[in-house]
């Protein structure tokens, strides 16, 4: 039950963006790091959730807007809060999913300058 909690909160935590190399495939990335992460960690829970895991990185895409991230003119792409954020998803024990990451506030506007 920890990685609904953690996916609910997840969901709050990045509602707009998301490790490579635009906004979008980030955002992609994102999803399919938390998926991957509900999944191993609880199984039972993410598929009452979610059924596949592929269903729950579309899913998750869509909560995050991804398709829609798009850097403003004049502005370029920095990514380094998001691959922080992947990585500390990545390092997260399963015990540990009810508390996610300290990976929030970040969107477009904050990692597009």
């Amino acid at each position: 039950m920890k990685a609904l909690g953690f996916g609910l909160v997840l969901g709050v935590v990045l509602v707009s963006a998301c490790g490579s190399a635009s906004p979008v495939d980030d955002c992609d990335h994102v999803a399919q790091v938390s998926c991957q992460r509900f999944f191993k960690c609880d199984a039972t829970a993410a598929a009452q959730l979610y059924v596949t895991e592929d269903h729950c990185e579309t899913q998750l895409q869509q909560t995050f807007n991804c398709a829609s991230l798009v850097c403003p003119a004049n502005t370029t792409y920095h990514n380094d809060k998001v691959n922080a954020c992947t990585a500390a998803i990545n390092a997260q024990s399963c015990a540990d999913t009810s508390n996610p990451p300290a990976c929030q506030g970040f969107s477009t506007s904050t990692v597009c300058y």
